[in-house]
Parts: structure tokens; sequence; C-alpha cells
């Protein structure tokens, strides 16, 4: 149940970060390719999180880090 709720919230942030490239004619190129680089991390995190390894808290940790960058 917890890994399919998690799955749905990761889907609509994804989602939501695409409308975003989508919609938004104000965004300079080097945001959205930050944005796209976002979405292509937390697909793979997506793949890889039920294994449960290091490698998936970097990819978190890693779009993680590009958002604040967008945001700031």
């Amino acid at each position: 149940m917890a890994l399919q709720l998690s799955s749905q919230y990761i889907d609509g942030l994804i989602q939501g970060i695409e409308s975003i490239t989508q919609n938004r004619c104000s965004l300079s190129d080097e945001d959205r390719n930050l944005l796209r680089q976002v979405i292509v991390i937390l697909k793979r995190y997506k793949r890889k999180r039920a294994s449960g390894d290091a490698a998936s808290l970097t990819l978190v940790i890693r779009a993680v880090e590009l958002l604040t960058k967008f945001f700031l």
C-alpha cells in the first residue's frame, strides 16, 4: 500500500513538472533542461526504489538539489 501511494506521489510530481515545462513560455532553456533532468531522475528512481539501495537515495537527493536550484 505504501509503495503504491509513494508511486502516485512520484507520478503526480512528474506530471506537475511536465506541466510547468510545457506551459511556461517564460522559462529559460536552462530552467527547462534542469526540470527535464529532474523528470529523468524521478523516473529512474521510480524503477529502482524497490531495491531500497543507496543509489535510490542518491537519485532523490539529486532531484531535490536540482529542484532547489530551480526555485532559488
